[in-house]
């Protein structure tokens, strides 16, 4: 879920970035561990999801629609509908906090254009 993160961010998220195959993915990463994970499907289409080791060691929660864990890190879901939402969780579901900043973000401490 985070790939290019650098090693000194422990804490990074995101809400419903564009994914291919008509998916908006969210994130969230705390303490360098990834805490959860949303995709919602917005054309129905499968869904194979290859989870962070993070998540899969700890078999994390799964809530949403039906799929099948591998048993390893892939989770398949073959029948989402669009507007479905899968959420893996390392905790509750009522632990988790979307938290939207009230101002831009400003990268190398420039104001954004």
């Amino acid at each position: 879920m985070f790939p290019a993160i650098p090693q000194d961010w422990e804490d990074a998220g995101f809400l419903r970035l564009r994914a291919a195959g008509g998916f908006a993915v969210s994130a969230a990463r705390r303490g360098g561990q990834t805490e959860w994970i949303c995709v919602e499907s917005l054309a129905g289409q499968p869904l194979c999801l290859k989870l962070p080791p993070e998540l899969a060691k700890h078999r994390a929660r799964v809530h949403g629609c039906t799929c099948e864990w591998d048993g390893e890190q892939r989770l398949t879901a073959a029948g989402m509908a669009a507007g479905e939402r899968l959420v893996v969780c390392a905790r509750c579901l009522k632990s988790l906090q979307f938290n939207v900043p009230s101002s831009p973000a400003r990268w190398g401490g420039k104001k954004p254009v």
